[in-house]
């Protein structure tokens, strides 16, 4: 147990310290050409997305006469760290540029080996159940060999035919124990002939079973690196517009950003569900419902700064567990967040999400119009019909308040073309 434990212990710190290589190793060139190029903005968001890389808490690029960058939270105890030389070749000469510095909590080795911990508790306790009994079998194994063998005889005796006992001194029954013994000889080589051929089949089955895990591995790996690399790319856009966003004071350039932000965001979430799942056919959309809708209802995280309170609080959702693929997933996201992006933060906003029965998912959202027109709900309206084929219906209810219906399959149609 000890063993194990302490096994799990190294390999969540095997994963802080290769997250922190990796997050090195992606970013140090990137970094290195905008710092050549004199492009701050570019390395504001390149060090933003960092920190939204997992177990990576904080990030800085200093150039010596003070940082150019910096993002995430640098927690005081409990911090691993790596810096890089962040430099550019120019003619031929290697011109250092600045450093980059990233930080990881070291709080997370602790939680994944507690957790690793309490998951291998049942299979330690079946180990120590399994090694008993076989100390026992070891120990016991001549007399439970000699009991089979004995059954063995007797079951081979029929009791339903009568016997003549020979006389004594006649040396009949030494003979017909050695003809059960002889019986009993070729019975054994027949089951070793038969254990012999099981074994080979379950060695053939194994080593096919070893070349489908290997391939399934590599597959486990290119699906996991595309996933990795299209989330970094998305979070550097977001970190691009949310810069231009905080530096904008122009209201329709503002909304015009806001809702680029809340598009690209939705294809983000699903992409980080793909990359934590590794199961392009099953997506929970519930899960992805309960994240997003407070970013699509408050329009992103820079379209209204100065506001003091959360719009998300009075939403109110109503969510049944729900599965999706990919190709569902992606539209009905971008779907989800053009209706929301239309209805008035500051007021109730109810969510229901669950399966009519039928292979199809059921959404109802209920809100008070945001007066943002109808576009967003002609877009949402072309995904939801002519990508996915389901259908979207909206109605006014009481108080002004607008309700909006839409059914999609769980999984996208076949193309008949």
């Amino acid at each position: 147990m000890a063993v194990r434990a302490g096994s799990n212990y190294v390999r969540a710190e095997r994963e802080l310290e290769e997250a922190l290589d990796e997050a090195v190793a992606s970013y140090a060139d990137p970094l290195s050409r905008s710092l050549w190029t004199l492009d701050e903005a570019l390395v504001e968001a390149q060090v933003e997305a960092l920190t939204n890389l997992d177990l990576i808490a904080w990030a800085s690029v200093d150039t010596g006469q003070g940082p150019v960058a910096e993002a995430g939270t640098r927690l005081a105890e409990r911090v691993r760290e790596r810096e890089a030389t962040l430099a550019y070749d120019f003619q031929g000469r290697r011109i250092e540029l600045g450093r980059l510095t990233v930080a990881g909590d070291a709080h997370r080795i602790r939680q994944v080996f507690i957790e690793s911990l309490a998951r291998d508790l049942p299979l330690l306790a079946s180990l120590v159940v399994l090694v008993s009994s076989f100390l026992f079998i070891l120990v016991d194994r001549g007399v439970a060999r000699r009991i089979v063998a004995a059954a063995n005889h007797f079951a081979r005796f029929d009791v339903r035919v009568e016997r003549e006992l020979p006389p004594p001194g006649s040396g009949l029954r030494a003979d017909e124990i050695d003809a059960l013994l002889e019986e009993y000889g070729r019975l054994e080589r027949r089951f070793r002939e038969s254990y012999a051929e099981v074994e080979s089949a379950r060695s053939r089955a194994e080593a096919s079973e070893a070349a489908l895990q290997a391939s399934l591995r590599e597959k486990d790996v290119l699906i996991g690196e595309l996933f990795h690399r299209t989330r970094n790319s998305l979070q550097v856009t977001l970190g691009l517009l949310r810069i231009e966003m905080r530096e904008t004071s122009d209201p329709a350039a503002l909304a015009v950003l806001s809702g680029l932000e809340t598009r690209i965001q939705s294809m983000a979430l699903v992409h980080r569900g793909l990359q934590e799942r590794k199961d392009l056919a099953r997506i929970r959309l519930d899960e992805y419902v309960r994240e997003f809708a407070p970013f699509a209802m408050r329009g992103g995280t820079g379209a209204r700064p100065d506001r003091a309170t959360d719009p998300g609080s009075g939403l109110e959702l109503e969510l049944e567990e729900a599965e999706c693929s990919l190709d569902v997933a992606t539209p009905f996201g971008l779907a989800l967040g053009e209706l929301l992006s239309g209805l008035d933060p500051g007021s109730p906003c109810r969510i229901r999400l669950g399966n009519d029965g039928a292979g199809r998912i059921a959404l109802e959202i209920e809100g008070r119009p945001g007066g943002v027109g109808t576009k967003r709900f002609e877009l949402a309206l072309t995904l939801i019909q002519d990508q996915l084929h389901g259908t979207l219906e909206a109605g006014s209810v009481a108080e002004g308040r607008l309700l909006v219906r839409a059914t999609v399959p769980n999984r996208k149609p076949a193309s008949p073309h």
